[in-house]
């Protein structure tokens, strides 16, 4: 209800900069970009599960949704996920019991349609069809996919659902659940393909801040600023976005000034660029953390015991102080999200404590090396993280034996085969909620819950906060979290996997977001 409250009241906010401070009053047109990623699809609700990460990323600058995270004037350097969601294309909202009736601002999009309510129909009734990530967020949060929407009048609609649900604003955030504009869609769509899939794959038809110029599927992209978007046109009106796999690459090409900003800075590079005078590097608080997942459905790891062992022998202030000091901290909290659980204490010691750990391994079964696989080439952290993790267990006398994987193919097929004990890998959340996490990962039977947790209290308590509001929903988070994370200990947290950017002094409005991405409207 307080989210509910804060969006009808800052429904008429300008969009703001915030965040600039003494020398960054220099006014820019044009950004250039460089990135460790690139699409090959524009379509933000891809069925290609390679494009899915790389579109939330690009997709975010330039499909409008119907609420946002958006700086507020004088709202401070730091952006939080619940406080700074705002309205976007949506002007108000009004809860009710089977679904959110919203009011739609006056808007156009780059091909000069109105944003109405059929927009909005068409476009849920597309995520639906797609069966991608926007289809799998409407269901985790409730909403009823056979009749998403109910359109009201031309400018009002209700999001239909099977009660209250305490996901479904935060999904409308995502890029994946963004708007199209389904006159202009709709004319390239054909009988084979009525959702204009084919054309969208290239092409942008959407309400937001800025519309694609040039797209090299897998290399660049142009974007240009919308006039018709409803704060107006962008400070920043042409943004060009290179793909640049190399970290150092794209850290030579930021202090040649070649480019103006580096998406996504690991440990080496950062420490340079931290150094150079004429750049600002950005740690932002993103809703990632580096984590174990233990195999509940394969002995010794089955005995809450041995599970509890391991946890009990990792240090995770030296992983993080290790990994990338004075950046990363511990991961204490319940998931990778950086909204709290309110109440929420995590009883496993975050220092580690090697004697309690190995009167906890005495007679778990733990007299063997256990196996633990990680993917060597996706996760800059892995590699260094698992020989931590490996000295701090021997410390406690559990002995582990490490395997790599180069591939993401490899590292999946291993997964799948679950002969593992140990698995270190990086979990990324699309929705910055504690409840995503807990449903999506450590509930059902699919290949994302990955410990194989099958505790069917904890599913009860996680389904009933999804359906749960306010106070209600917190405690049965922190009920949920208590069971899982304190009790049957499923995952160990190491260490928060914080999102980094470096970027030109003089691009003015860069501050820090509760996401791995960075919004370019709110630079300038």
């Amino acid at each position: 209800m307080t989210l509910i409250l804060a969006l009808s009241a800052c429904g008429a906010g300008g969009t703001g900069t915030g965040g600039t401070g003494a020398g960054e009053t220099k006014a820019i047109e044009s950004l250039r970009v460089a990135a460790a990623f690139m699409p090959t699809s524009l379509d933000a609700d891809s069925t290609n599960i390679n494009d899915i990460y790389t579109n939330y990323q690009v997709a975010a600058q330039y499909m409008g949704t119907l609420v946002r995270v958006r700086p507020d004037e004088g709202s401070g350097e730091s952006l939080t996920f619940a406080r700074d969601l705002r309205p976007e294309l949506a002007e108000s909202v009004t809860p009710g019991a089977d679904g959110h009736t919203f009011t739609l601002r006056q808007t156009t999009s780059a091909a000069g349609n109105p944003l109405t309510s059929e927009d909005v129909k068409w476009s849920f009734e597309r995520m639906v069809a797609n069966e991608s990530v926007a289809m799998l967020l409407l269901s985790v949060a409730n909403v009823d996919l056979k009749n998403p929407v109910t359109v009201k009048d031309e400018k009002t609609f209700t999001i239909n659902t099977a009660g209250p649900s305490t996901l479904l604003l935060p999904i409308l955030e995502n890029a994946a659940l963004g708007i199209l504009d389904s006159v202009e869609a709709k004319k390239h769509a054909t009988a084979d393909d009525p959702w204009a899939r084919e054309w969208l794959k290239t092409n942008v038809a959407s309400y937001g801040p800025y519309t694609v110029g040039k797209f090299d599927p897998g290399n660049e992209v142009t974007l240009k600023g919308h006039s018709g978007y409803w704060s107006g046109t962008p400070k920043i009106k042409d943004v060009t976005v290179r793909n640049v796999p190399d970290a150092a690459g794209r850290a030579q090409l930021l202090q040649s000034g070649s480019v103006d900003l580096d998406m996504g800075v690991p440990p080496v590079e950062w420490k340079a660029l931290e150094k150079n005078s004429e750049i600002k590097t950005v740690a932002m608080e993103s809703p990632s953390a580096l984590q174990i997942w233990i195999n509940t459905a394969k002995a010794p790891m089955s005995d809450v015991q041995a599970r509890r062992a391991v946890a009990t022998a990792i240090n995770k202030q030296d992983i993080a102080n290790g990994l990338f000091p004075g950046v990363a901290r511990a991961a204490l909290e319940c998931t990778a999200a950086t909204v709290p659980v309110a109440g929420f204490e995590n009883s496993i010691p975050a220092t580690g404590d090697p004697e309690a750990a190995k009167s906890l391994a005495a007679g778990a079964g733990l007299d063997k090396p256990l196996q633990m696989i990680y993917n060597s080439a996706t996760n800059v952290f892995s590699e260094s993280a698992a020989r931590f993790v490996q000295d701090q267990l021997k410390q406690a006398g559990i002995a582990v034996e490490l395997q790599a994987f180069a591939t993401q193919a490899e590292y999946q097929a291993a997964m799948d085969k679950r002969e593992w004990d140990l698995n270190l890998g990086l979990q990324s959340l699309f929705i910055n909620h504690p409840l995503y996490e807990l449903k999506m990962f450590l509930t059902g039977e699919s290949s994302l819950n990955i410990p194989a947790y099958g505790n069917k209290a904890f599913a009860e308590l996680v389904d009933k906060a999804l359906a749960a509001d306010g106070a209600e929903a917190e405690t049965l988070t922190r009920q949920a979290c208590e069971t899982a994370i304190n009790e049957d200990v499923p995952l160990v947290g190491l260490m928060r996997s914080p999102y980094t950017i470096a970027v030109n002094k003089n691009v003015p409005g860069v501050r820090s977001y509760p996401y791995d991405r960075i919004s370019i409207v709110d630079l300038g």
